[in-house]
């Protein structure tokens, strides 16, 4: 064929054809005599021509290939499915001995030194990363350790690799999550905690702990009202004291990052 998708043509014939397979579609309403643009064939609604009945006018490289209808799979019984191409597959990409093992781990280490148990989901109540990184050391030197060949135990006794490396697993796991969900959260506005109060003063802004009476300080630590409270002596300029911050955002980010380490 000599016409390609884009190239703009002349109708030199009045007489269209209605088929599927000849030359694109042309417009709803051709004119003998008038250019036109070949169109992608996407309906047998609108007209087509034989060749012969076009003069090319301009020849247009095209890139990219008009849209095709998305391939898809056809299973035996009739029924279809879209492609599988960029989905991720989680049956192969895990191992359910590794997983069944795991949380028989998490199982044996439920019972607390009180006699209760705790629940499985305990742990995404949320642990300090830096608790996390220092568990996920001590496994992790317990693995080594039983792979030189040397016997292992800690506080709850004996320790076998399989033990070792899902503590390793554990505290990987927790500490990702722990990261992935600071991601979240600081996509979201952050919302003063009941409890806390974001203030604004003349020196600035200040962060106040009610129930306690006690000031958050740029240090990240929290200090008692009364002589110390925010800080602020009179040579302080605006937002210069240890306990104020020179807008609201900068005092709400200040508190977020106190809370995120999982104190207050």
């Amino acid at each position: 064929m000599k016409f390609q998708y884009r190239d703009t043509v002349k109708i030199i014939n009045a007489i269209e054809k209605r088929y599927i397979g000849l030359v694109g579609n042309i417009v709803d309403t051709p004119r003998l005599g008038e250019l036109y643009t070949i169109q992608f064939p996407n309906s047998p609604d609108y007209r087509y021509f034989n060749e012969q009945d076009l003069e090319l006018v301009e020849h247009k490289e095209v890139t990219t290939q008009p849209e095709t209808p998305q391939q898809i799979r056809t299973f035996d019984t009739g029924a279809t499915r879209d492609t599988i191409e960029g989905k991720l597959d989680y049956v192969k990409a895990l191992c359910p001995l590794v997983l069944r093992r795991y949380v028989q781990y998490l199982d044996k280490h439920r019972l607390q030194p009180n006699g209760s148990m705790r629940d499985f989901n305990n742990w995404k109540k949320g642990i300090p990363q830096e608790t996390y990184h220092s568990s996920k050391g001590r496994h992790f030197f317990a693995s080594w350790l039983l792979e030189e060949g040397y016997k292992v135990s800690d506080n709850h006794g004996p320790v076998n690799e399989e033990d070792a490396l899902c503590g390793e697993l554990f505290n990987t796991m927790g500490k990702l999550r722990e990261i992935l969900r600071a991601k979240l959260v600081s996509k979201k506005k952050f919302v003063v905690p009941e409890g806390w109060e974001v203030i604004k003063f003349t020196p600035g802004w200040f962060v106040y702990r009610r129930c306690s009476d006690t000031y958050l300080h740029k240090n990240g630590k929290i200090y008692p009202g009364g002589q110390i409270g925010t800080g602020k002596e009179s040579w302080h300029g605006y937002a210069e004291a240890p306990g104020y911050w020179p807008t609201e955002e900068a005092a709400k980010d200040a508190l977020k990052q106190y809370l995120a380490k999982g104190s207050g």
